[in-house]
């Protein structure tokens, strides 16, 4: 994990939501160059909506956005994912007909150069040798713990700085889990950077550098991950008691 004092990415008071609706209310986070951050916290707390922001799908009603130090807050979606963010979304959203060839060629839409692509896509069947195996296999054949290994492969093919994680293992049998998270940690150990969303707090906050706890779309807890899973409001609230 990089020691920098530049944030990779900042969130500075972000205010936003969907129509009259709003989610987040003066939201502040940081992931710095080589860290994996996590956010947890109780459904309806407006985690997901922080990754939708960040990407552009929703745009703040007030707050700052920057990655890089630029600020990214009022740009499209397409011209935030060409800076170097992906997104790997909840639900494993993946086409039933097309192949997993065909999806991760997709996923490198913005990769102009084809040696960058092959390498991306070897890189990507590397991690995940299952896809290897099924490469010409059509997606709805594929089991769910499978089709969130795609999801994920697909958000690597553009080589990206920052991946945005949203709620990667639900649903997961638990050797799927791990597979998931050992993925991330592996990735993570070549530079990219994660913002991770997990309903598993416990395990999330096992695999992470620092987290945030959201509650009623604010920040309520943030620290080192292991100062939270120690932290006995933290444990009683959102771990379980564990």
């Amino acid at each position: 994990m990089s020691t920098t004092s530049t944030p990779l990415l900042r969130l500075s008071g972000v205010c936003a939501g969907y129509g009259s609706k709003e989610i987040l209310r003066g939201i502040d986070c940081e992931v710095a160059p080589g860290e994996i951050v996590c956010i947890i916290g109780p459904n309806g707390a407006g985690k997901s909506t922080v990754l939708l922001t960040i990407l552009g799908y929703l745009k703040p009603r007030a707050g700052e956005i920057a990655f890089r130090g630029q600020p990214i807050a009022q740009m499209e979606t397409d011209a935030i994912v060409r800076l170097g963010i992906a997104y790997c979304p909840q639900g494993r959203t993946i086409f039933p007909e097309m192949t997993v060839a065909e999806h991760l060629n997709m996923g490198a839409w913005t990769v102009r150069d084809a040696q960058k692509r092959r390498s991306a896509r070897a890189w990507v069947l590397e991690l995940f040798p299952r896809l290897r195996e099924r490469e010409q296999q059509k997606a709805k054949t594929m089991s769910g713990g499978e089709r969130q290994m795609l999801t994920f492969g697909m958000s690597l093919m553009a080589s990206p700085t920052l991946v945005l994680l949203d709620e990667p293992t639900i649903g997961l049998a638990p050797n799927f889990v791990e597979t998931i998270f050992d993925a991330m940690e592996r990735i993570n150990r070549e530079g990219v950077s994660f913002l991770i969303v997990e309903q598993n707090a416990a395990k999330v906050l096992e695999r992470s550098h620092r987290g945030y706890v959201l509650e009623m779309g604010e920040n309520r807890y943030q620290g080192p991950s292991r100062a939270l899973r120690e932290d006995e409001k933290v444990r009683n609230m959102y771990l379980g008691g564990t």
